[in-house]
Formats: C-alpha cells, structure tokens, sequence
C-alpha cells in the first residue's frame, strides 16, 4: 500500500461569478469522503492511495457538471 498527498482545486468556469456553493459541495465530497483532507486558500490536499483519490475527485467533478 502505497501512500500519497493529492492536492486539487477544481471549480466550474461556466456558473457565473459566485463559485463558493460549488466549492463547498466539492468540499462536503472530500469530507464524506473519510480520508483525510486539508482545505487551504487554493485548493484541497488529501491523503490515500491512488485510485481512492483518483475516483474521489471523479466524484467531484461529476458533481460540479
């Protein structure tokens, strides 16, 4: 098992000036998510193996649509 640290920022760029809801719903995924995570002013880091991280933020892209 292998370990590593994801960071990502990921927002629409096709919702109009106020991006926050989409933000957080991204952020409410990540947290539900289990693993562990760390929001920051750019972005959101966090901590798993690959492909649990990989389809996390799948899942949030997904969400963003």
């Amino acid at each position: 098992m292998t370990m590593v640290l994801l960071e990502f920022s990921i927002y629409p760029v096709d919702k109009g000036a106020s991006l926050s809801p989409y933000v957080a719903r991204a952020v409410e995924i990540v947290a539900q998510s289990g693993l562990p995570y760390q929001v920051h002013a750019m972005g959101t880091v966090v901590e798993g193996e690959m492909e649990p991280l990989l389809q996390l933020v799948g899942r949030c892209f997904e969400a963003l649509r």
